[in-house]
């Protein structure tokens, strides 16, 4: 299934500071009953620098053959770069300034804003 992407999530996406790999929304809106009040799930994945040229070519295998085997070769690539990423992700994660829970009144006042961003466009 594809959809239009509206023109601000698309700026939103070539905007950010590491290239976009695959972004999709979920819950809800994604099911097709979303109300007003429903908040906006994203899930999305980027490259974070890393060292992953052999991205765009796992993406074509996967195009290619959805729901068969693995390609050759890829079982060993994982076995070398899934400990490799993970202490990527593991160093990135020690090292962040992002505190482990949002500050009292943040979610409430997220809330209030896609409620009011919705009521708006409705």
């Amino acid at each position: 299934m594809t959809t239009e992407v509206p023109e601000w999530a698309a700026e939103t996406a070539r905007s950010l500071r590491y290239p976009l790999i695959f972004a999709t929304v979920s819950g809800a809106h994604l099911y097709g009953f979303a109300s007003v009040d429903s908040d906006l799930d994203v899930r999305a994945c980027h490259l974070l620098g890393a060292d992953l040229p052999y991205v765009p070519d796992l993406i074509a295998a996967k195009r290619e053959a959805e729901h068969g085997p693995l390609p050759a070769g890829v079982s060993a690539l994982l076995d070398r770069e899934v400990p490799r990423l993970r202490e990527l992700l593991e160093n990135a994660r020690d090292c962040s300034s992002l505190p482990d829970e949002p500050a009292p009144g943040v979610v409430p006042a997220l809330h209030d804003l896609v409620v009011s961003t919705r009521l708006a466009t409705v």
